[in-house]
This record gives C-alpha cells, sequence and structure tokens, in this order.
C-alpha cells in the first residue's frame, strides 16, 4: 500500500482504536484488533499471511508471512499494558525463533518498531520508530507504517534524524 493509502485506511479504522481504549479490552480484543488493523491498514490477509498466533492470558504473537518469509512478528497487549523492556526482550527471543528481523510491539494503540540484526554475529536492537495511532500526526504516523505495509515490508527502514528542529529522512538495509 502507498503512504496515502495507509493514511486514509488509518482514518478509517480511528473509531475502533478509540472503542478498543474506551472499553479497556483484553488480549482477546487486541487480537482481534490486530488481524483487522494488518488487514485494513497495512493490507495483509488474515487468513494467508498470519501463520500462526501465540495467545498468552496478557499477549499475543502473530509472525507475518508472505513472498514464503516472516516479515515481520507482532507482539501485541492489551491497551492499559505498558511496552516494557521485558516485552521486548520477550519479542526479540519469538522473532528470532521465526527468523524475523522486525519486531512489531503494540498495546493497540502505540506502536514500536524493532530492527532485529544478527549479522555481525552479535544480538543488536534498535527501535526504529514509536508511534501512538491516536494522538501522532496522521501524516507521519502513515509514512513510519508504510515501512510495515504489505508491499514493502523490510526493503527498506526509515531513520528520522533531527537537527535543529528539521527532519531528514534516510533509507537503509
Amino acid at each position: 500500500m502507498e503512504i496515502n493509502e495507509i493514511k486514509q485506511a488509518l482514518l478509517k479504522f480511528m473509531p475502533q482504536l478509540e472503542k478498543v481504549r474506551a472499553q479497556a479490552g483484553g488480549t482477546d480484543e487486541v487480537q482481534q484488533l490486530m488481524k483487522l488493523f494488518l488487514e485494513q491498514v497495512l493490507g495483509y490477509d488474515p487468513k494467508e499471511e498470519i501463520v500462526s498466533q501465540t495467545v498468552k492470558p496478557d499477549q499475543v504473537r502473530l509472525p507475518i508471512q508472505f513472498d514464503e518469509q516472516i516479515k515481520f512478528m507482532l507482539q501485541a497487549v492489551s491497551p492499559q499494558t505498558a511496552l516494557t523492556q521485558a516485552l521486548v526482550n520477550q519479542g526479540v527471543d519469538c522473532a528470532l525463533t521465526v527468523r524475523a528481523q522486525l519486531l512489531v510491539l503494540t498495546n493497540g494503540i502505540q506502536f514500536i518498531l524493532y530492527d532485529i540484526d544478527t549479522s555481525s554475529g552479535q544480538l543488536e536492537v534498535d527501535a526504529v520508530f514509536e508511534l501512538n495511532l491516536l494522538t501522532d500526526d496522521v501524516d507521519r504516523t502513515a509514512v513510519n507504517l508504510w515501512i510495515i505495509g504489505k508491499k514493502d515490508c523490510g526493503k527498506r527502514v526509515i531513520i528520522n534524524t533531527s537537527q535543529q528542529g528539521a527532519s531528514t529522512w534516510g533509507f537503509y538495509r
């Protein structure tokens, strides 16, 4: 999906995000929400590209696959749960078991994308972006979500470097 398509889909999806936040839903609600989000906002087929799922009492893990490769691991917790370093560590371990190079950690409202690199023989985990779907600028959010959209996932990562308030966007990978 292109950035503008993601933006429009995200705007349509906002009422569902508000509903889950207002209801203070648990992991079942977040799991359903994330499947809809992956399908409606990012363009994934939930029947073909969510290859399996692990549901624990406090979290949901959804590996996303297309072109015969796991592109990223999505780890979701309930909206009331803080996205802690312990959750990052658990998500990275899970992502490594399926050879995913990207981890998306979310509580349905906040999203953090991590790049997982083991090419040097050492584990390097870097946050690429962090966003709040309900409060952040929708244009910037759409650009960030484009990184994990179906069409272009894993081909590049955007880095935002800021100097004196001006943003510069660069690509690597």
